[in-house]
């Protein structure tokens, strides 16, 4: 098990400074086979606001730059969050080095966790009041449980950029993020943010105007991939 401590920073919408202690630790490689958030304004009861950022904020952004996993053929990378009143937006790399193992949807499936990917990218988040989301059987955030929803993305067979939607807002003190991907040798690693620089941006989001009322369905979550049994991904979502 290897431990490392880094620190990634930048500077956000309107000068807001986002410095981030991260500390990683890596634990031994599986194999498988294959703070109360701001007062924002109230949203109809239909309106999916855990699934997608709000469309009527400008958000605020912090300029986190750290790698959350990587083997010697993929790397994965968290760059740069945006921060609304409901939730954060995380901007989430990946590099492969000989691309993808047959083509390049495979890589671009995986990572997103669309079209039914086996070797899913594994990707959770812990708050600091125990409270857990992943990418990976998700639920439908209606009984208020955070969620981690795949936004936008793009890329080849060598790169992916993608952007995942946390919800709700973490609370103050330590985000653990945990990044796993078993079918191309990256070990379940942890990662930890600060939740306190995401509350503090919070508090400068603009609210543009209130809500408009639309209709979303709720994603149905994907059929949960073989976990690596004892994993942090095993314990969450099957308590094994």
């Amino acid at each position: 098990m290897g431990t490392s401590s880094t620190s990634a920073g930048g500077t956000g919408a309107g000068g807001a400074s986002g410095r981030a202690s991260v500390v990683q630790s890596t634990s031994t490689s599986f194999s498988v086979g294959y703070t109360e958030a701001p007062t924002a304004p109230a949203a109809p009861p239909h309106r999916f606001r855990h699934v997608q950022p709000p469309d009527n904020e400008v958000p605020v952004a912090l300029g986190w730059s750290v790698v959350l996993g990587r083997s010697d053929d993929v790397a994965v990378a968290l760059i740069g969050a945006r921060v609304y009143s409901t939730g954060v937006r995380l901007g989430i790399d990946v590099r492969a080095r000989h691309g993808s193992r047959d083509q390049h949807r495979e890589l671009h499936s995986a990572v997103t966790g669309r079209h039914g990917a086996g070797p899913a990218l594994l990707l959770g988040v812990a708050f600091a009041d125990g409270r857990t989301a992943t990418t990976v059987g998700r639920r439908a955030g209606t009984d208020g449980a955070p969620t981690l929803t795949p936004g936008g993305s793009s890329g080849g067979n060598r790169s992916v950029d993608a952007s995942f939607f946390l919800a709700p807002l973490p609370p103050a003190g330590p985000l653990t993020v945990v990044c796993a991907w078993p079918e191309w040798g990256v070990a379940e690693t942890t990662t930890v943010l600060d939740g306190d620089e995401v509350q503090a941006a919070a508090r400068r989001v603009q609210v543009l105007w209130p809500p408009e009322p639309e209709v979303h369905l709720a994603p149905e979550p994907p059929p949960l991939p073989d976990l690596p049994p004892g994993s942090w991904f095993a314990r969450v979502l099957e308590g094994r």
